[in-house]
């Protein structure tokens, strides 16, 4: 109530795009299992940011008929402190 905290929350969407609808969600479930309830330090140097924890947000699938390619894509808020 004093002022800036620092605290941000993004949202942040990651696709993961393969040839099956099951390679698609295998790998949506690899960058999940990394990402969600994740806290620590991302990014390094001047970009490092002190993430305070990431949360999965929303999912969805789709197919693209141009590509012939599934998609399995995510949401994810992740908090953090603005430096």
């Amino acid at each position: 109530m004093q002022g800036p905290t620092g605290y941000a929350r993004l949202r942040l969407q990651i696709d993961a795009w393969a040839p099956s609808a099951d390679a698609a969600s295998n790998l949506s479930n690899l960058i999940k299992a990394r990402m969600d309830g994740y806290r620590g330090v991302m990014g390094s140097g001047a970009n490092a940011v002190q993430v305070h924890g990431v949360f999965i947000a929303d999912q969805r699938e789709d197919y693209d008929d141009t590509v012939q390619l599934h998609r399995n894509s995510r949401d994810y808020f992740v908090h953090h402190v603005e430096l």
